[in-house]
């Protein structure tokens, strides 16, 4: 059996917090990695890969359902510390819980606010697919407890608070019984007495201690000798997960440029031989780690990953071909923008849609202000204008006419939205200097040939993408596609041979033909 342990960790130093954001907090993200790309393809081939997951993630079901995964084997550790077993999603409505008689719920924006006897009695939050995410409870307009909710339907952890500030968290299992309660005072974490003696300690320093534990007691009690680990590389547990997992397992370390492109190269001298394998999305570090470790060199081996979701693009089914432009706010280069709606205007069969992550209303007001702004003074209007016959008129005449304009805005949220931008998309460019590595990802994966000034092993010039040496080239490279066909189709052709490369069965049997040889070596 496969293991694998993903790093679908927060931002902060301690690896099991996790992000519980409601949906109006929660910042336009790439959520995609290797680990999903992996997964998905061991469940594809019916390998069963097991999901054994660290951090504290109560709304983990409807993560995996997000990234079509919902269906892999999983062991949350944090659901043995919490005594919470078999227990099946069910959608919590505000009206299946109690409330004081005569509470009032004022609907909002971002929340439903109760109100008992004209005062806030609490708030509740949504997760982003419109479950009970969070509820918080007030007196006096002063916040007292922050409840939790598990995708489940039942409380996971309350926060309480002293004068306004946190004090100690619960964390529960599935009736409502305190496991743990962890104090931020300084006293450390305590057990509840009453748990079956399923806690080895009944004082802990950290919620670390905890996790380890009983991540021994799972190895321990189900892993077998023939079973394999994959380690996605965080150095927030790399660490620990070697001292803990079985020194005689074969183990599989990966590196994703997202997640680690920052890592320092002399930290894996600790991990790299503790692991039969380290395969690496990108080229680059790829080389490094060889540099630095020539006797490590047979094991490190390079694998890109691929949105497995993405279907090829429809692109070819509508007359008009779609430009999508990827806009990064740290990196917006207006002479580029420039270009390509030069292109647009030229060409009228063509129409560009910017779409930018980690966008909020002002920034794509003022991208938008900008393109108007290129537009009127080094285009012209006219030529973003088309005429189209309403759709909903009944007769064909001239005053039943729309305009709409040839170019538009999309803000994305995650990689969901991408998708959905990318299904009539004809061709993508992303100008950055640094290009978005989940579009060049995406790009691939639907068949759509792309557009950059730097090259990398996603995109190989006039195979599925073009690489511009000067910005005054993008005419040509964007002509290169949409105004030839075979070109285009070449590109279509070439993607699918690349997704072939690291899809189903030709994945799984470059691991073990890769393992064998490391076995080998080392016999």
């Amino acid at each position: 059996m496969y293991y694998f342990i993903p790093a679908w960790y927060g931002q902060t130093d301690e690896f099991w917090k996790t992000a519980i954001d409601p949906w109006y907090r929660i910042r336009q993200k790439i959520e995609f990695d290797d680990s999903l790309h992996q997964v998905r393809i061991f469940q594809d081939e019916d390998l069963a890969p097991q999901l054994l997951l660290l951090a504290y993630q109560p709304h983990l079901r409807y993560f995996l359902h997000r990234h079509d995964v919902l269906e892999v084997g999983y062991t949350a550790i944090f659901d043995l510390i919490q005594g919470i077993t078999d227990e099946e999603m069910r959608n919590l409505q505000v009206t299946d819980l109690e409330w004081p008689e005569g509470s009032t719920f004022v609907h909002t924006p971002f929340a439903i606010v109760v109100q008992c006897q004209h005062q806030r009695y609490a708030e509740v939050e949504f997760g982003s697919e419109g479950f009970i995410g969070i509820i918080r409870y007030f007196k006096d307009e002063q916040i007292i407890r922050e409840d939790v909710y598990d995708d489940r339907g039942f409380i996971s952890s309350s926060l309480y608070y002293e004068g306004g500030q946190p004090s100690y968290r619960n964390y529960l299992n599935a009736k409502g019984v305190w496991q743990l309660c962890h104090f931020f005072d300084g006293r450390g974490i305590v057990a509840n007495p009453r748990t079956d003696g399923r806690f080895e300690k009944s004082y802990y320093g950290d919620l670390s201690e905890v996790i380890w534990e009983f991540l021994t007691k799972f190895l321990e009690e189900k892993v077998e000798a023939e079973d394999r680990f994959v380690i996605a590389s965080d150095l927030r547990h790399n660490k620990h997960l070697f001292k803990h997992l079985p020194a005689d397992n074969t183990k599989i370390l990966t590196w994703f440029a997202e997640r680690n492109q920052d890592d320092s190269i002399d930290t894996y001298a600790a991990f790299l031989p503790q692991v039969d394998l380290l395969i690496a999305d990108r080229y680059d570090y790829l080389e490094q780690l060889q540099v630095a470790y020539p006797e490590e060199a047979k094991k490190l081996k390079h694998m890109a990953s691929f949105d497995t979701r993405l279907a090829l693009g429809t692109s070819q089914r509508v007359k008009e071909s779609k430009i999508f432009y990827q806009v990064d706010f740290d990196q917006l280069d207006l002479e580029a923008i420039y270009q390509v709606l030069a292109f647009v205007a030229k060409y009228p069969k063509t129409q560009v849609e910017f779409g930018a992550f980690n966008a909020n209303p002002e920034q794509l007001g003022s991208l938008q202000n900008q393109v108007e702004k290129i537009i009127e003074e080094r285009l012209s209007s006219d030529a973003f204008e088309e005429v189209v016959e309403s759709s909903g008129a009944e007769n064909k005449l001239e005053e039943n006419n729309e305009i709409i304009s040839r170019f538009s805005f999309q803000d994305l949220r995650d990689e969901t939205a991408l998708i959905k931008a990318l299904q009539f998309t004809r061709l993508i460019v992303d100008l950055s200097k640094e290009p978005n590595r989940y579009t060049q990802i995406a790009g691939i994966s639907a068949g759509i040939p792309q557009i950059n000034r730097v090259a990398s092993e996603y995109v190989t010039h006039q195979e599925n993408g073009y690489i511009l040496k000067h910005l005054s080239d993008f005419e040509k490279g964007a002509y290169y596609y949409l105004g030839q066909l075979n070109n285009w189709n070449r590109s279509l052709i070439y993607s699918i041979e690349k997704i072939k490369e690291n899809t189903g069965d030709r994945l799984v049997q470059k691991w073990e033909n890769w393992l064998k040889e490391e076995q080998n070596d080392q016999g």
